[in-house]
Order: structure tokens, then C-alpha cells, then sequence
């Protein structure tokens, strides 16, 4: 494997192949770490876990968790749920929580033994973790919620599961450095950081040195050589679609304009230009890739 290295001209498609290589066995390493941290599963699960222990009133957070390996309630127990929640709130003036309404849904029966289970555990821990959440660190809650649940048991079995626990040890870390102690804290922490770090990588479950394929761009693979290189997205198309309204060449001090739909001719010169420019750029790449 460590013969192999595959060139993309860009890493915004990279979770793609990721996915594909994981289905298949393949160990690998993205050089420069890759891109969609924070919105991978496993963060989402415990951003939602987080959520309901601070707000058990969001409903969409206690669905997501309740459907997650966290609780791991079927389909069908969560539609008996929500039917159940419902015709309670259409028979009562006012309006009955979702997740106060689960523990009465299990009295009643009327759900599989193992679901009804699963949801006395699970509002067991939550109100056991929610009377010793002002007194200790974020970091030591997430690591009693993984703990209690068997989470990271749970991600192994899944596909592609050692990347997951990587990512969920990295989020972790991150709540173990943190000054930052409540759970609403953290929760916005983490959001205004997916919000600018588009770009935040994987964690790594591979060292770049190990016997696994290397995933590179063109420009991070200059100056390098592999006995085997494979070339990505050769099929994408090298020219963009321009849609702006107004295009300007700065060099010219030109204005090009679609308006209405119609392009006058100073925008179509301008994006003839640009296009001209981008097919010798790529062809730069072409060529230091091969």
C-alpha cells in the first residue's frame, strides 16, 4: 500500500473516496488531513447527547440520540413514541414534553422489552449525569456518557469504525483542554467552530510513514515520486460555470454584465479570458502530476 499514492486536484470530493476505501479494507492517509469534521455522525451524536442532557425539551436533539448507537431505539419504537406523545397532547390542554412522556410510554407497555429497556437506562443516566453537571468538567461527562453506554464499543462494530473513535478521542481532547467547563458552552464552542473551520480534517488512524495509500493534492505532491500514482477526478469538468450578475478584469478596469439573462460582451471576453486561464492551469497540474 505504501507504494500508492492517489493525486486530486482539489480535496473537496475527498469523503468520497474515504467511504469507498473504507468499504473495502483499504487502509489509507489523507496528507493535509482532509475536510467535514464537524459534521461527521459521530460528532452530530454527541452534540445532540450533549443537548438533550442541557435542553431535554429539544425533541429533534432527543430523536437523533434516541436513534443513534447511544440508545439504538428500532424505527418502530420511536413511531410508538411519537403517535403515543401526540394523541397525549391532543388530549391535554397544554403541551407535554417528549422526552417526560417516554417513561410513561414504557409503563404502559405496548413497546419491545429490549426498546423499553433501553429507554430506562438511558433516562437513568441522563438524570443521574444532569445532577452532577455543574460540578464537573464537560470533558468528564462525555467520557461517563461513552463509558456508561458502551459508545465506543459500538462505533468499532460499525463500518469504518476506527476512524470514528478517532474522531470522537479528538473531540475528547478538545473538551479535556478546554477552559470552558459548562455544557452549553462547549455546545456553542463546538458550533461557531464548524461554522469556521470548514476545512477541520479527521483524526488520523494512520501514520502518514505505515504501510497504507497516501491521498495527496497535486500541488502537495510537488517534488515527490511513488512507484504507483493513481489520478482522481479526471472525469470532473475544468471549467466552471460562471452565474455571477456583474464580472469585472481588474487589469482592464472592465465590467461585464448578465442581466435578465443576457450577457453583454464584455462579460462574455472576460469569462473567455478567465476560462483560457483556468485550462492552462490545469494543464500545469496535469503535468505535475504525471
Amino acid at each position: 500500500y505504501r507504494d500508492i499514492a492517489v493525486l486530486l486536484r482539489t480535496t473537496t470530493h475527498i469523503n468520497l473516496y474515504e467511504r469507498a476505501f473504507a468499504r473495502r479494507g483499504i487502509p489509507f492517509f489523507v496528507v493535509g488531513a482532509g475536510r467535514g469534521y464537524y459534521t461527521r455522525y459521530e460528532i452530530r451524536d454527541i452534540l445532540n447527547l450533549l443537548t438533550v442532557l442541557e435542553t431535554p425539551l429539544n425533541e429533534l436533539a432527543l430523536v437523533a440520540t434516541l436513534r443513534s448507537p447511544f440508545v439504538g431505539l428500532s424505527i418502530d419504537t420511536l413511531h410508538h413514541l411519537h403517535t403515543f406523545s401526540q394523541r397525549n397532547k391532543e388530549a391535554k390542554a397544554h403541551k407535554q414534553s417528549l422526552y417526560f412522556e417516554m417513561e410513561r410510554l414504557v409503563q404502559e407497555g405496548g413497546i419491545a422489552p429490549h426498546d423499553a429497556d433501553k429507554i430506562q437506562q438511558f433516562l437513568g443516566l441522563m438524570e443521574e449525569l444532569r445532577h452532577q453537571e455543574d460540578r464537573l468538567p464537560v470533558g468528564h461527562l462525555l467520557e461517563r456518557l461513552i463509558s456508561r453506554t458502551n459508545y465506543d464499543a459500538r462505533l468499532l462494530c460499525r463500518p469504518d469504525g476506527r476512524r470514528r473513535l478517532a474522531n470522537v478521542r479528538k473531540l475528547l481532547q478538545m473538551a479535556n483542554s478546554d477552559s470552558v467547563v459548562g455544557v452549553r458552552e462547549f455546545i456553542y464552542r463546538v458550533r461557531d467552530l464548524e461554522k469556521i473551520s470548514e476545512r477541520e480534517g479527521d483524526a488520523p488512524t494512520e501514520e502518514e510513514a505505515a504501510n497504507v495509500v497516501r491521498f495527496f493534492t497535486v500541488h502537495g505532491a510537488k517534488g515527490l515520486e511513488f512507484p504507483m500514482v493513481a489520478l482522481g477526478d479526471m472525469s470532473s469538468p475544468l471549467l466552471r460555470q460562471e452565474r455571477s450578475l456583474f464580472i469585472c478584469d481588474p487589469h482592464r478596469l472592465a465590467l461585464g454584465t448578465r442581466v435578465a439573462g443576457g450577457e453583454d460582451a464584455v462579460y462574455k471576453t472576460i469569462v473567455a479570458q478567465m476560462q483560457e486561464q483556468e485550462l492552462k492551469e490545469s494543464a500545469r497540474l496535469l503535468y505535475v502530476a504525471l
